[in-house]
């Protein structure tokens, strides 16, 4: 008889009946990929209203894709970990989401960091 388990969110290891591992390969855990990620937000010198948002990732696998939510209607997608920049129409404070797309060979997932930030 054989069970399967994950040991430590990181890999799927079968065991065969006397609980030697037999096999095990790896698999993606989002809660913990979600942990290493964040926003870096910089204010442009000139203009007050224009920001330059990078993603973050700690991680040891790739970054596909970043899906953005500016806080004020806008989005953007950008590839891997490239920064963007958005100018602002108004002020305030806004709430800005990266939902950072994650992939290990042929699996995925996504952590979504927030960010506030006040627009002058």
């Amino acid at each position: 008889m054989k069970k399967r388990i994950l040991l430590a969110g990181l890999s799927l290891c079968t065991l065969a009946m006397a609980t030697t591992i037999t096999s095990c390969r790896k698999t993606i855990d989002c809660a913990i990929e979600g942990a290493f990620t964040s926003i870096t937000a910089t204010e442009d010198d000139n203009n007050v209203k224009e920001y330059t948002f990078k993603p973050n990732y700690y991680g040891d696998h790739t970054v596909n894709t970043v899906e953005w939510d500016f806080g004020d209607g806008q989005q953007a997608t950008t590839n891997g970990t490239e920064t963007v920049t958005h100018v602002y129409s108004s002020a305030g404070t806004k709430k800005v989401t990266a939902r950072i797309n994650i992939k290990y060979k042929s699996m995925t997932c996504s952590a979504k960091p927030e960010k506030s930030i006040d627009v002058q």
